[in-house]
């Protein structure tokens, strides 16, 4: 990261990385992130998932994730939370509710993303 430049010349990815590091610095009980990775790389975007992933294992850290990309929730959250109009239609640990969607909304989500298809045929 770039560090003598001012904050208008970063770019959406380095912001990013900025605001992940602020919300950490107060190492919280509870940290929200709204699409903490949409602007990164895929390689930048794992970095990001394992350190998540290891302050919610070694801090006791809650994280929630909000997210449109079920292929990486799928593979990162423990549990899944699926909204329909500003309500929960389901709720199930991410292997089971990609494998094994039951609500109709679920179901169309799962079969609208090639990438979650790809694996499953694999």
């Amino acid at each position: 990261m770039r560090c003598a430049v001012f904050p208008y010349e970063l770019t959406e990815g380095e912001c990013q990385k900025v605001m992940i590091a602020i919300a950490l610095a107060n190492q919280p009980r509870l940290l929200i992130a709204d699409e903490p990775t949409n602007s990164m790389e895929p390689t930048t975007q794992a970095q990001i998932f394992r350190l998540l992933t290891r302050l919610n294992q070694n801090s006791n850290t809650t994280i929630l994730l909000i997210s449109h990309d079920l292929q990486m929730l799928s593979q990162w959250a423990d549990k899944i939370n699926v909204l329909y109009c500003g309500q929960t239609v389901e709720t199930a640990p991410s292997k089971e509710l990609v494998t094994m969607p039951h609500h109709p909304y679920t179901q169309a989500l799962i079969r609208a993303d090639t990438r979650l298809r790809q694996r499953d045929a694999a």
